[in-house]
């Protein structure tokens, strides 16, 4: 009895160290790696950082393509408001094209423009009713034209 248990035995043994050798291990690809805090990543981005990218691109975007534009837009109106002279020809909001006659600007508040839409017609508006200078006065163009005048004399 002692020969077939023994016998027995290297049978389970020998068996089971055949099912050891033999078990198939999943190939590394398919195995998901779990990661803790600290561990290297991988080169690749993950979605949180991907998305974290994306949204900044498109912040960075709206502002070349919409936000500064405008903002050069609203300094040259600006700059063309500060430069306006009597005798200026000027396109209003509401489409008319009239000439400035006077500036008035008080202690408080916003200045006020005379424009003459036609011969005798003159209103008051405020700087925001004026769209573009359209020409610069005559007294402007004759100060322009004296000193490209005396650069091609000299």
């Amino acid at each position: 009895m002692n020969k077939s248990l023994t016998t027995s035995n290297r049978f389970l043994a020998r068996s089971d160290m055949h099912c050891q050798a033999t078990r198939v291990s999943p190939p590394p690809s398919t195995e998901r790696k779990k990661r803790g805090r600290g561990e290297v990543r991988g080169r690749g981005m993950n979605d949180a950082e991907l998305m974290s990218a994306l949204i900044v691109g498109v912040v960075i975007g709206f502002y070349l393509m919409f936000w500064r534009p405008d903002q050069k837009a609203r300094d040259k109106h600006k700059k063309q408001m500060r430069d306006l002279r009597a005798g200026d020809e000027v396109l209003t909001t509401s489409n008319f094209v009239a000439t400035i006659r006077d500036i008035q600007v008080p202690e408080s508040g916003q200045p006020r423009i005379t424009l003459e839409l036609a011969d005798g017609v003159l209103v008051t508006a405020l700087p925001g009713a004026i769209l573009e200078r359209l020409s610069a006065g005559r007294n402007d163009i004759a100060a322009e034209k004296q000193p490209s005048e005396q650069k091609g004399r000299s």
